[in-house]
């Protein structure tokens, strides 16, 4: 049986990776927290949900504006009725650039709506790098 703050999760993702904002407005509590590490443009805490899904929409702009391809592999989602953890690979290519980094999202779900999210890559100097300006 899955658990219902898995589905939430799957539903938070697949509405982000398809650039669906009403599907990610219905999802995310009003004082939704997204928290990356690193020295990306991603990077930083972005608190509230305004907030965070402008800055979502910077990072699918630098996705087409840089050429960047981005999928998510997801391997595995593991939940309780507190938080979800989400196993994935990023896969990013550019021109001849790429990496696959193994990484972990985790989610706290609260009232059926996803309140944080953490980002970690397990790689996270191979990460900041692919982004670092080239020169």
């Amino acid at each position: 049986m899955t658990h219902p703050n898995e589905t939430v999760v799957r539903r938070f993702l697949t509405a982000l990776n398809s650039g669906d904002m009403d599907g990610l407005d219905e999802l995310a509590s009003d004082d939704f927290v997204w928290r990356a590490p690193g020295r990306t443009p991603f990077s930083g805490e972005f608190a509230g949900k305004g907030r965070a899904f402008d800055h979502f929409k910077v990072i699918e702009g630098m996705f087409g504006a840089d050429g960047i391809e981005h999928r998510l592999e997801i391997h595995d989602v593991l939940a309780n009725d507190e938080h979800t953890a989400v196993l994935w690979t990023r896969h990013l290519r550019r021109a001849s650039q790429k990496l696959d980094v193994n990484g972990v999202g985790v989610f706290h779900v609260r009232d059926g709506k996803v309140a944080e999210w953490w980002v970690i890559h397990a790689d996270q100097y191979a990460f900041d790098e692919f982004f670092a300006p080239e020169g």
